[in-house]
């Protein structure tokens, strides 16, 4: 009896070891970048997966539905984030990075450093403190390369805002555009007209594959002008189902059907996933 309980033991234990090995071999990286512009209702949470398994996240959400969502896309053994990307403090942005902060090792965190007064801020200050992470305020030129091929450069603030009281979070946006083999990705915060009006004024490279759309679609940003340079063949919208500020407006929807962009949107569409595969892109959702 005691022989054959070890043998069944260490034959469970042999299953499981090939099952484990397995499970680390299906969700190795496959060398094309991924970008998941995920379902966390009314609010933004992007997570750009580069071609050798670095995880960057832009925006964590309006609540711990961004945990929910990461962990159905990275494997179970990945509990790491190498970027954090926090675009502005607003709650709809930043309450989710805190549940991520709590449960993965994040490498580095991009803030813009504004003078913002909320418990959550403080919070989200405070495990930075707490946990060692590094921390950079950035703006405009701030560039980072992955991988050696994909290339993340902020085109807004246009100005270091560390410390900066500012009555208006929006317009302090984090603004970047990731390009990867011929192709490109435009995420623009909540960043408004005024801010777009600037990057047309300063000529600032805009032309883009994707768009992320600003401020959930709201009409206070994506003007038919910045659009006419950013010319993106889809454009993504984040936001929630039946939400009380009826996003995505009309006006958004007009504009960017006027510019011929492929509309896709979370409140609809759920999570959404694009890939950059051997030149091409790859555009996957439940809708599709």
């Amino acid at each position: 009896m005691p022989e054959r309980k070890s043998f069944k033991l260490v034959f469970v234990g042999l299953i499981l070891a090939v099952v484990l090995s397995w499970s680390v071999f299906a969700t190795r990286p496959d060398h094309n970048l991924h970008i998941y512009f995920l379902d966390v209702g009314q609010g933004d949470a992007t997570l750009i997966r580069t071609p050798e398994g670095s995880d960057i996240l832009i925006d964590g959400g309006p609540d711990e539905t961004v945990l929910s969502e990461i962990g159905e896309i990275l494997p179970f053994w990945d509990r790491k984030i190498e970027l954090v990307i926090l675009t502005h403090p607003d709650s709809d942005h930043l309450l989710g990075l805190v549940s991520v902060m709590e449960r993965y090792a994040v490498d580095e965190i991009w803030k813009t450093g504004i003078d913002y007064q909320s418990s959550i801020y403080t919070e989200f200050l405070n495990l930075i403190d707490n946990q060692g992470i590094k921390s950079e305020d950035v703006w405009q030129g701030k560039q980072s390369i992955f991988d050696q091929q994909v290339d993340l450069e902020v085109l807004a603030p246009f100005d270091c805002l560390s410390g900066n009281k500012v009555k208006d979070t929006n317009s302090t946006s984090i603004v970047c555009r990731l390009d990867f083999k011929g192709e490109s990705f435009l995420f623009t915060g909540d960043a408004p007209i005024k801010i777009e009006q600037e990057f047309l004024a300063q000529n600032v490279a805009l032309k883009s594959t994707v768009l992320k759309v600003g401020h959930h679609g709201s009409r206070n940003s994506t003007s038919r002008e910045f659009l006419e340079a950013v010319l993106p063949e889809i454009a993504t919208i984040s936001c929630g189902k039946d939400n009380r500020f009826n996003h995505p407006h009309k006006e958004v929807l007009d504009n960017l059907a006027l510019v011929n962009s492929k509309v896709v949107r979370t409140d609809l569409a759920g999570r959404i996933e694009i890939i950059v595969s051997d030149g091409k892109l790859l555009l996957k959702s439940k809708t599709e």
